[in-house]
């Protein structure tokens, strides 16, 4: 791991500013990577219970001049999160490995609205001098469906830019069309990690196409981006983000190439600093010299940690599933997840141990779920998930782990 401590120095002591961080951090420096790694943890529950609108306890500086965002949550919670407007600034870095400048025209299919990333990357898009069409992921009717063929084949669009389940509908939308096909030379993936099926049928649709992403939360803004030989799941780490790999259970740092959670602190003056901030995602880091000439850590993103699934626009939680489950008397507290891919989108499916399992209970469960897991419905009718399955079945049919007797509960077989 890389020793920049004093980046990290001078990171926690500006963090300091902020109410919250001057009551948990060390009063002396930290000029050690010891002291550094004996401050505590920040958690997202810490971080909502410490952000407006509950208070401004995390707040380094004035909570003006800002965007406020949402990045999900229950439609009566949403989890919000602020980010001023230096910070918008330089996502513009986020496309390094696609080149992009004046000469390209680019389809913006992030969802439009409070969620952020399809506000910031037109910002950053505009910082480039690219010509941008806010298009939106939200509606893909036919209607939409033609406006984007007729930006690509008479105007010039070259780039798409989205989750890669959005650009996959598009994908199939454009599958016959050569002459679309061909123009399209750019894309750029955000929200949900890229398989490696997912990049064969992007290229396979789109020959002429270099597909990138950037990997990051909402909280922390990028914490990695790609160059031109960087591809699905690894990353160079920002120069102005600090990454650790802790054994999830211990909280102790791993060795290099070892998995565990992925740590993140922010190293440049910002709102909301964030300081060893879990992100609940699962990498790995080598420090290697790239053929780009950079020098930066590449970090390797395996996924969610084994309390949540990304689909889509969809974070899923365990917790979640039990709080539903705990609704239905007949279902005991054994379920496990499911999900996998069927013709390129995800499909989920939910196991669930029932003393009385019956297709009529798998149905109610089914609405349950779909009323109260935000974005879910809406996905399935855009196909940008395939399915959502509830299935019931009878006590100790849900295999256990040998050695402990638990479920896994999450099984993610998507390649």
């Amino acid at each position: 791991m890389m020793n920049r401590i004093g980046d990290i120095s001078s990171a926690v002591e500006y963090a300091k500013q902020a109410p919250y961080y001057e009551r948990v951090l060390p009063t002396q420096a930290v000029d050690k990577l010891e002291d550094f790694h004996a401050i505590p943890f920040l958690d997202n529950k810490t971080y909502r219970q410490n952000t407006p609108p509950n208070n401004n306890d995390l707040c380094a500086k004035n909570p003006a001049g800002c965007f406020v965002f949402s990045s999900g949550g229950t439609t009566s919670e949403p989890r919000l999160i602020l980010r001023d407007f230096d910070d918008i600034g330089d996502q513009h870095e986020y496309f390094q490995g696609l080149n992009l400048g004046p000469a390209d025209t680019v389809i913006n299919l992030f969802m439009p609205g409070i969620w952020g990333v399809f506000s910031t990357t037109n910002i950053a898009l505009s910082h480039l001098g690219c010509r941008i069409i806010p298009q939106g992921g939200t509606r893909l009717d036919e209607e939409a469906m033609a406006q984007i063929k007729f930006f690509v084949k008479r105007f010039g669009a070259n780039c798409f830019t989205g989750m890669p389940s959005t650009i996959l509908t598009v994908a199939d939308y454009l599958k016959n069309d050569d002459e679309a096909r061909a123009k399209v030379n750019k894309i750029y993936c955000l929200g949900e990690k890229v398989f490696q099926s997912t990049l064969d049928y992007l290229c396979k649709i789109f020959p002429n196409a270099v597909v990138k992403s950037a990997y990051g939360c909402m909280e922390s803004a990028a914490i990695g981006y790609q160059c031109a030989n960087k591809t699905l799941s690894d990353y160079h780490v920002f120069p102005y983000q600090y990454v650790e790999i802790v054994d999830p259970e211990t909280g102790n740092i791993v060795p290099d190439e070892q998995f565990g959670e992925i740590i993140i602190t922010t190293l440049k003056r910002r709102l909301i600093p964030l300081v060893r901030y879990r992100t609940g995602d699962i990498g790995a880091l080598t420090t290697d010299e790239c053929e780009c000439g950079g020098e930066t850590q590449t970090l390797n993103v395996k996924g969610r940690s084994q309390d949540m699934i990304v689909s889509a626009s969809l974070h899923v939680a365990v917790d979640q599933i039990r709080n539903i489950l705990s609704k239905f008397p007949e279902c005991s507290d054994a379920f496990q997840i499911i999900v996998g891919n069927y013709n390129h989108r995800d499909a989920i499916k939910i196991m669930i141990e029932s003393e009385s399992p019956s297709t009529n209970l798998a149905g109610r469960i089914k609405e349950k779920c779909i009323s109260e897991i935000q974005d879910l419905e809406s996905e399935l009718q855009t196909g940008r998930i395939h399915s959502f399955e509830i299935v019931c079945v009878a006590k100790n049919s849900i295999e256990r782990v040998r050695s402990t007797g638990k479920i896994k509960r999450i099984i993610d077989l998507r390649k």
